[in-house]
């Protein structure tokens, strides 16, 4: 190229000399445009073509990643434009740029490219590279005028080494100037090495990306069938538990008869642009900070996003606030209290709104927008129908609304049900009370004749006794019902029955959220000092450790075999005489659902119960029933069966 050519040469400039790096043919046409105005308006302006490039709005660079497993190889092109831009290149008077000046440039964004293109392990930890980057340079020997400099473009060429195949990196660029005026965009294409196609991702300054890689199950070829492709979607769904983006906000509304929870999952970076984090390290929080900043992320989200039960706006418990690392994928597990990066690292938050009856009406209303987070996509679980739902930022539709598909005008607890106690009736002889009486006047009277055997006042006594008799055992219809023997037991089935009933309703009591609602519940089929020790026993083996503690739902009791024994005296005060001890195994399915996944455990326990029937008198009634209840708990074994976890499937979206 000659040194000659003028400034009008910029208004001649073609569109086949773009490098074909730009993104789309539109964004090239837009981005000549801006360029042709600008020199336009310069001229115009100040007649001073130096200053046409200085308006230039937007860096833009392509980068490839080649992921393999043991090293990462980083190519980086960028246009010369990037030179002048980023390190105040000098032209000389005819507005151009020589080669000694270029060299300079392409020494400094050496350094400027190493330092700020970066790679982050699971750990956040900033990979570097082999060697310093090697240039590559499309310039010529002459220089090259300010209106040619997106015509030639540069290549860095970087290489990162890793003793195990990377699940995990984030890559960030902050390809800007010291005041972060200049914008910059990178369009990244990664490419791992078991799969064929790559994966894109458009890049703005400190806006990190993370990308997950399956090294068992790699993405399908271009030539893999629809069917295929879903295939291997659901897969990487059930790998991440449903939790594919790290740069995305995750919403989960449960809606059940004795809570509403709200689960958020917010990436750091995202949060501090509502609530600043202010920090020793830019890349990391420490374990100190997070303890310091937890209460205030608890306080930040337990005023915002309000939720109406039943036109009542209910104080939320926070139940969990914990920070994860991008490695983290169970949610509901306990985490590990060490640093986390900022680039990748999220804030998990629930919410929960304890209930005293099932719900009619649900209103939530997200206001917790800021600059980064316009729109939320959140997941719901209601009884009748789980769906997604869009919330935005823009009018009015930041309001969730949900009604219960049930007739609810009259809504009442649903407590357990008592065990009645249907006894069998002791033999029994009835006889007339009048001709009780009768004869025992008669016999009185009889004796009275033989030398005043029977006094006068004596056969009153007699009479007496008799009449009270009647009174104290009950008369029916005129007859005295007179009960011998001993009672008759109640059958094996019978028995089995009653101990079915009975563990289903102490299990059923747990599915209130309050202390006192359990107790109540519990009371209707359990009995003295057994009531607390139950309580604590059965909430106990529901709790899941490895769940952060969570308590299990229970969902289902089977009752696998039951034994009857002996009746087992207690000390002073035997049982009652229809009580019965039974040998019992079950098994218990219990889940706990958080971040739309579920685990589910069954274990299993065998337990020697005595059952008796217990009276219990009623406020309506002028006696009193018979109800089973446990009495007395004896556990002889217990083990786990069963454990898995899985997705919960959505049925429509909204």
């Amino acid at each position: 190229m000659g040194r000659g050519r003028n400034r009008g040469a910029v208004m001649n400039l073609r569109h086949d000399r773009v490098s074909p790096l730009s993104p789309t043919r539109e964004f090239r046409h837009r981005r000549m445009a801006t360029v042709l105005w600008s020199v336009v308006l310069m001229l115009l302006l100040s007649g001073s073509p130096s200053c046409v490039f200085a308006a230039h709005p937007v860096s833009v660079t392509r980068t490839l990643v080649y992921v393999a497993h043991d090293r990462v190889d980083v190519t980086i092109e960028v246009f010369l434009e990037d030179l002048y831009l980023f390190h105040n290149l000098r032209p000389d008077e005819t507005d151009y740029l020589d080669t000694a000046t270029i060299r300079r440039g392409m020494e400094l964004h050496r350094e400027f490219v190493a330092t700020r293109f970066l790679i982050q392990d699971a750990e956040g930890l900033i990979r570097q590279s082999d060697n310093p980057p090697k240039v590559t340079a499309d310039v010529p020997d002459d220089g090259v005028s300010l209106a040619e400099l997106m015509a030639h473009k540069l290549t860095f060429e970087m290489q990162y080494s890793f003793d195990a195949p990377p699940e995990f990196l984030t890559f960030e660029q902050r390809f800007t100037d010291a005041d972060g005026v200049l914008p910059s965009e990178m369009q990244l294409q990664v490419r791992p090495q078991n799969a064929d196609e790559t994966i894109s991702k458009a890049l703005v300054p400190h806006s990190p990306e993370t990308i997950r890689f399956d090294w068992t199950s790699p993405p399908l070829s271009k030539d893999a069938s629809q069917q295929e492709r879903e295939r291997w979607a659901t897969q990487q769904q059930e790998a991440t538990l449903g939790i594919t983006s790290y740069s995305s906000v995750y919403s989960f509304l449960y809606i059940e008869d004795h809570e509403v929870r709200h689960e958020i999952l917010i990436p750091l970076l995202t949060l501090e642009q509502s609530l600043p984090l202010d920090r020793e390290q830019t890349d990391f929080l420490t374990v100190s900070e997070q303890d310091t900043f937890r209460p205030l992320i608890e306080k930040f989200f337990a005023l915002g996003n309000p939720v109406e039960v039943d036109g009542v706006r209910p104080a939320p418990i926070v139940e969990r606030c914990d920070f994860y690392g991008v490695d983290f994928l169970d949610l509901a597990q306990l985490t590990e209290r060490k640093p986390v990066a900022m680039s990748s690292a999220r804030v998990g938050i629930i919410l929960t709104y304890p209930l005293v009856a099932a719900p009619r009406n649900i209103r939530l209303t997200w206001d917790r927008f800021n600059k980064a987070l316009w729109t939320i996509n959140m997941v719901v679980f209601s009884e009748d129908a789980d769906f997604r739902k869009t919330l935005s930022r823009i009018g009015s539709n930041n309001v969730f609304e949900w009604n219960s598909p049930n007739d609810s005008s009259v809504t009442q607890e649903r407590v357990p049900a008592p065990v009645v106690a249907e006894l069998p009736k002791l033999p029994t002889i009835r006889l007339p009370v009048l001709t009780l009486i009768l004869l025992a006047t008669v016999l009185a009277s009889v004796l009275r004749l033989y030398r005043g055997l029977f006094s006068r006042t004596a056969m009153w006594i007699t009479m007496c006794l008799m009449c009270g008799a009647a009174v104290v055992w009950g008369f029916d219809a005129g007859s005295l019902t007179m009960r011998w023997g001993s009672p008759q037991e109640i059958s094996d089935d019978e028995a089995r029955q009653v101990v079915t009933k009975l563990l289903s309703n102490v299990y059923d009591a747990f599915r209130f959220r309050g202390e006192d609602e359990v107790y109540d519940a519990l009371a209707v089929s359990t009995s003295g000092d057994l009531l607390q020790d139950l309580y604590l026993q059965i909430q106990q083996s529901l709790r899941m450790t490895e769940q952060g503690g969570a308590v299990a739902r229970v969902k289902q009791v089977d009752v696998i075999e039951t034994d009857r024994k002996a009746v087992i005296p207690k000390g002073d005060s035997p049982p009652s005489g229809y009580a019965f001890t039974c040998l019992c195994r079950w098994n218990i399915s219990g889940t706990v659902e958080h971040w739309g996944h579920i685990h589910e455990r069954i274990n299993q326990f065998q337990a020697s119960f005595l059952a008796e029937p217990v009276p219990v008198r009623q406020k309506t009634a002028t006696s009193s029933m018979r109800y089973w209840k446990l009495t007395g708990m004896n556990i002889v074994d217990s083990k786990r069966v069963h454990f898995e976890t899985r997705l919960r499937n959505l049925t429509s979206s909204r």
